[in-house]
């Protein structure tokens, strides 16, 4: 649009120049070359306004590590982004780790930021909640049109009383909730065939012990502090020891991934108060005992790539993506993993809005922002540039549509940082026709019946924060079992929960629910 302004500008005066000319044959030819130059006057014009016209925003990214050669694809980025609309972006990447502490700071200080990242670290309840995210719908029907098409099934888990606040990516979010387990080891230990066949923790735990006898591996990862125990907490109930009886959780989106509901009855619930996380705090007490498990668990926020690539890791519980990619898995975490599938997970409202992108309240340009994720969402070669990096230095395409990560790579993202991943290149894939597979796992994968529920739980707030701080007081070591006595443990934090007013908040939430099912 200014483009276009700048070029009616630049004819206007070309056009007031020419009718100031007289009409006489002996000033034609001053005519002519006043004409002249008041093209070529009006092209500088419109250059110099199309060149002043882009806009530089601010982007804040999270980053596993490998973004030391990023000023380059940076670069190459901003070539097709300011030809295509008039944007070029400044990034700033923040290590996984550091990820919630730096940016409470800036977010408190008034950073300026144009886009930052939706994380499981700080997920969109979180920031909303707070009045951190900017309501981006008008500059959507604007600038992000691509957007409101493409991310139509996950754009209402960011939406709020009609007005979207954030943009999911776009990859498959129906999850398989696995053990994943070295397949070296396994066969070093000839236990590869019983761990194909294993259907109980129990017999997981013959396996980890053997692990723990004869090798110097951690058996099994636990970090309490991101929330993933045995039974990874906030997505399915494996209490029972057999696999056949675990089953999804539906979460109803609370920014502390507190309360959950069933979808047979409706029934709200917090799943710390219940039954089968007293059975999943014996079985992690139990583990821990016998050496099983990450021995400061309870303190660590490091995640399990981490460890796997250290070799220090034998097995994690961890939920995935369909379809899982043997090959992709080895070139991510340094092994191939046999997994044991436990559960399929549906699309939450949490699980939509787990990973994507959101224009912060300190941004001076949402309308570009919102412009820059829509050439992201469509333009293939900025949304590759985006996930793998520069052909040759980062990776090597080895087949139509397939790319291997180079080792010694100066750059490299992750699918699911990616907004929108379905278009970009495939990773090192070892199933033929991954692509179709992806699609069909995308268009097949089951929506929880609450994604677009959305609790105002402002009136219980303090009651929800207090029973947060309860949970991140007592779960993370009952989640890893390194607590002294866990049964005394356990029974402490519900308590707390009760006297700082979960049962208030599940009311709540269920006075809530009951009228958005009446609707």
């Amino acid at each position: 649009m200014k483009k276009a302004i700048a070029f009616a500008m630049a004819m206007m005066i070309g056009t007031v120049l020419l009718s100031g000319c007289g009409a006489t044959v002996e000033n034609a030819a001053d005519s002519q070359t006043t004409q002249e130059n008041a093209a070529v006057q009006a092209d500088s014009a419109e250059e110099a306004e199309v060149t002043d016209d882009i806009t530089e925003i601010k982007l804040v990214l999270m980053s596993q590590g490998v973004v030391a050669g990023w000023d380059e694809v940076e670069a190459k980025i901003n070539e097709i982004s300011t030809r295509e609309i008039g944007v070029k972006i400044d990034v700033d990447w923040i290590e996984i780790g550091a990820w919630a502490q730096q940016m409470n700071l800036r977010l408190a200080a008034g950073d300026e930021m144009d886009l930052i990242m939706l994380t499981p670290m700080m997920s969109f309840e979180n920031l909303r909640s707070v009045d951190q995210l900017m309501d981006i719908t008008d500059e959507l029907q604007e600038y992000g049109q691509d957007i409101l098409s493409i991310d139509s099934v996950y754009l209402p888990s960011t939406t709020v009383d009609g007005r979207i606040y954030g943009i999911p990516n776009n990859f498959v979010k129906g999850g398989l909730a696995c053990i994943d387990m070295r397949e070296d080891v396994l066969e070093e230990l000839g236990l590869l065939e019983k761990a194909e066949a294993m259907n109980s923790f129990s017999e997981l735990e013959e396996i980890l012990l053997a692990v723990n006898e004869n090798t110097d591996l951690t058996p099994m990862f636990v970090t309490g502090q991101n929330g993933f125990g045995l039974t990874v907490l906030g997505s399915i109930d494996a209490s029972s020891d057999s696999f056949d009886d675990i089953k999804a959780l539906e979460s109803l989106g609370d920014p502390y991934s507190m309360i959950f509901a069933d979808p047979e009855t409706d029934e709200v619930f917090c799943y710390y108060t219940t039954d089968s996380f007293r059975k999943d705090c014996e079985r992690a007490a139990k583990f821990y005992s016998e050496g099983l498990m990450l021995a400061d668990g309870a303190n660590s926020s490091e995640p399990s790539i981490t460890l796997f690539q250290a070799n220090t890791l034998f097995a994690h519980v961890n939920v995935s993506e369909p379809p899982k990619d043997r090959e992709a898995m080895k070139n991510q975490y340094g092994y191939y993993l046999t997994g044991k599938e436990l559960a399929s997970i549906p699309v939450t409202r949490s699980k939509a809005n787990m990973w994507g992108m959101a224009v912060p309240y300190t941004s001076s340009n949402p309308e570009e922002a919102v412009a820059f994720i829509n050439l992201l969402f469509t333009n293939e070669e900025a949304a590759n540039l985006m996930l793998w990096g520069i052909e040759g230095r980062d990776y090597t395409m080895i087949g139509e549509g397939k790319v291997q990560v180079n080792q010694d790579a100066a750059f490299r993202n992750m699918p699911f940082f990616t907004p929108n991943s379905l278009i970009c290149y495939d990773s090192m894939s070892g199933i033929e026709n991954y692509s179709e597979e992806v699609k069909a796992a995308y268009d097949n994968q089951a929506y929880s019946k609450y994604m677009s529920f959305f609790c105002d739980n402002e009136p219980v707030q303090n009651a929800l924060t207090a029973c947060y701080s309860a949970k991140m007081e007592y779960v993370p070591a009952l989640l890893c079992g390194s607590t002294t006595d866990w049964e005394s443990a356990l029974d402490s934090f519900v308590q707390k929960l009760k006297d700082n007013g979960i049962d208030d908040v599940v009311a709540f939430y269920q006075e809530q629910l009951d009228a958005w099912i009446a609707e």
